[in-house]
């Protein structure tokens, strides 16, 4: 029998909002999405929606619920990055110089300016797309426009702001046309991709879309053979989760399944069995 998952007033509303027929506790190749414990959630007073018709709807919350805290863990590494301090990368201010100086591909002829990343330098969260579009360069955000406010809203039901995670795109410059980055041309700005994850030291990382997963994990499949999967990347071990990028979340069924990606990687990031 299907169970509902305990979700917030709040919550609740921003998912009836996206409109998703499919936001209940169900059995799915990633298993049961876990219901001890109901979402918390670190929601604005009004929140701005972007419903999938087009219209904007906005949600209040006034339960006061303090934001996700950080593991006491972090604490080290997190007075590290605050004070720029990385034995193995460069400092934030020298990245963001080295980008805006990178010539290491054709990309840079044609930029207005690269678009390097949003968010909590220190994040446990760390969100990967494909390349800027102009919509991105023009705001200087990896997420912007109809994908970005709907990865925002997936998150906010998930119990997490934006501010709460560090975004970016395997290239920092816009590809012509907004095609996506070649092979050579997401080989050349990892450097700066490795620099990042460095620099942010993540618990999870999110990979959206195919482009972005195959680059991280270098398995050549597509987002369907590679949701569900217990991905590492580096020396680390930072779990990866695969999903649908935002801007092809274009069905109910593709918004359906990234949800079940978002719970399934908040297991992981809780470190709780991935099954009942």
């Amino acid at each position: 029998m299907t169970k509902k998952l305990r979700l917030s007033p709040a919550q609740s509303q921003i998912l009836s909002a996206l409109e998703v027929p499919i936001w209940q506790l169900r059995k799915t190749a990633l298993g049961d999405v876990s219901t001890t414990e109901p979402a918390e959630t670190g929601l604005h007073p009004a929140v701005s929606l972007l419903t999938d018709n087009g219209n904007i709807a906005t949600v209040r919350d006034d339960s006061s619920k303090p934001e996700l805290n950080k593991p006491a863990a972090t604490a080290g590494i997190q007075a590290a990055l605050n004070t720029e301090v990385c034995l193995a990368s460069p400092t934030w201010l020298q990245l963001q110089q080295q980008i805006a100086d990178c010539q290491n591909c054709e990309l840079h002829q044609h930029r207005i300016e690269p678009v390097i990343g949003r968010g909590n330098k220190a994040a446990d969260w760390f969100i990967l797309g494909k390349a800027p579009t102009r919509e991105d360069e023009q705001a200087d955000d990896p997420f912007s426009g109809r994908p970005g406010l709907l990865l925002a809203n997936m998150l906010l039901a998930l119990g997490l702001s934006s501010e709460q995670a560090y975004l970016t795109n395997i290239v920092k410059c816009r590809p012509d046309q907004d095609r996506d980055p070649a092979g050579l041309e997401a080989k050349a700005c990892g450097g700066h991709l490795n620099n990042q994850i460095e620099l942010v030291q993540p618990k999870i990382i999110l990979a959206m879309g195919r482009l972005a997963a195959n680059y991280l994990l270098g398995e050549g499949q597509s987002v369907r053979a590679m949701r569900g999967q217990n991905f590492e990347f580096g020396s680390g071990h930072v779990p990866v989760v695969v999903t649908h990028h935002p801007a092809d979340m274009q069905t109910a069924e593709r918004k359906a399944e990234a949800w079940d990606d978002l719970q399934f990687a908040r297991r992981r990031y809780n470190r709780q069995p991935l099954s009942e």
